[in-house]
């Protein structure tokens, strides 16, 4: 029976051995995998679901994150990896592993959750929303706009990384859910073989790395592109019609703000959503505590989280400029809605305004309706790292 599994964090030799056997069968064929795979770092944990006789049944890997949301971050938990040995599936493991992950999360301080998943459907099941959209951008050369450069190039070496800070900032600011990095994220975001990295100005106010195809006439594919000015833009895709002159096309991605879909979209450009990002608020005061309201307001809302009861319900919110204060109210409510709902107006995208014209949340006060709306503003969001 599935009720006599136990999820646990992977902590001791045995367990990460055991960690390592569900990733080798789940994800190379059962192919072995090296001790270094369970190497976690500070901010990584492995956790393993165990049979009754101690065999491995699945398991899945916690990232921390901090994600932006306006000028604020929010501590995140990354799920990753998830995975349940093959003649395990079908007797409700992942839907284990998903529901302790939630207390996990939240037992560690992390307020919102995210995942990349396999299947939008299975995910809502416990809670995630589609928050945000990720926009590949795939533009033939022949298409791309001819633009000269407002600002010197630059060659950055990965030892310099702290002088692409302002840019990505500035995103972290305009987007949500960008990754307030350590000096370490950017290196481990370089990946193992680093890129070309190109800054443009001194001090730099936009950048683009990428790593060069192997032959001429290939696809050249952009891997990280962030700017803090129009000018900065501009210049960047100077720079990259410079680069793919001997290519087929360039491919980059950008949020719904695109500037690119604004400005310069022509005949033959390409725009396809690419791997959303789903989200899911673990603790309700800890993650509407960045909101913030021009005026200050107080207020009743309603949420339906079936699978965490320590958000279900009511909640009396008191919005102002220095953010907000939740506590458990006791009605009646001026909008109710669904814990994926909440997510995705807290993200920003879409935003309140949206969800509540679509009917994911219903107004039962329309008197406080675009008031409560104000702490709720339209934010573009897209996640800035792939785990």
């Amino acid at each position: 029976m599935i009720s006599t599994y136990t999820v646990r964090s992977a902590q001791s030799a045995e367990e990460k051995s055991l960690y390592r056997e569900v990733l080798s069968m789940v994800y190379v064929r059962g192919n072995p995998l090296e001790e270094t795979a369970s190497n976690f770092t500070e901010k990584e944990e492995g956790f393993v679901c165990l049979r009754p006789d101690g065999r491995p049944a699945g398991g899945y890997l916690l990232k921390h994150y901090s994600l932006s949301r306006g000028e604020s971050f929010l501590p995140t938990g990354g799920i990753a990896a998830v995975g349940v040995m093959p003649h395990e599936r079908g007797a409700g493991v992942g839907s284990l592993l998903m529901e302790s992950s939630l207390e996990a999360m939240r037992e560690r301080g992390l307020v919102l959750a995210a995942l990349y998943p396999y299947r939008e459907a299975y995910y809502r099941r416990f809670g995630y929303a589609q928050c945000g959209r990720r926009f590949q951008i795939t533009v033939p050369t022949a298409r791309f706009p001819k633009l000269e450069s407002e600002l010197e190039c630059f060659r950055i070496s990965p030892e310099d990384l702290g002088k692409l800070r302002g840019p990505y900032h500035s995103m972290a600011q305009r987007i949500a859910g960008f990754h307030q990095r350590s000096d370490q994220d950017w290196i481990n975001r370089m990946g193992s073989k680093p890129p070309v990295i190109f800054a443009l100005g001194d001090p730099a106010e936009a950048y683009v790395w990428t790593h060069y195809p192997d032959n001429f006439w290939e696809k050249f594919e952009f891997g990280e592109f962030s700017w803090s000015t129009m000018r900065g833009y501009r210049s960047a895709l100077a720079l990259m019609r410079g680069l793919i002159d001997n290519q087929k096309s360039a491919t980059w991605m950008e949020a719904s703000n695109s500037p690119y879909l604004a400005l310069y979209l022509d005949q033959g450009a390409d725009f396809q959503l690419h791997r959303p990002t789903m989200m899911r608020i673990l603790d309700v005061p800890g993650a509407f505590s960045v909101l913030r309201h021009p005026v200050g307001l107080r207020a009743t809302i309603e949420i339906d989280d079936p699978q965490m009861p320590t958000n279900h319900g009511l909640w009396e919110i008191e919005l102002g400029p220095d953010g907000t204060r939740c506590a458990r109210g006791s009605g009646p409510a001026a909008l109710r809605g669904s814990i994926q709902a909440w997510t995705q107006a807290l993200m920003g995208e879409p935003s309140l305004a949206v969800l509540v014209e679509c009917g994911a949340i219903e107004v039962l006060d329309p008197s406080q309706a675009p008031a409560i709306q104000l702490a709720f503003p339209a934010q573009p969001c897209m996640c800035s790292e792939f785990f």
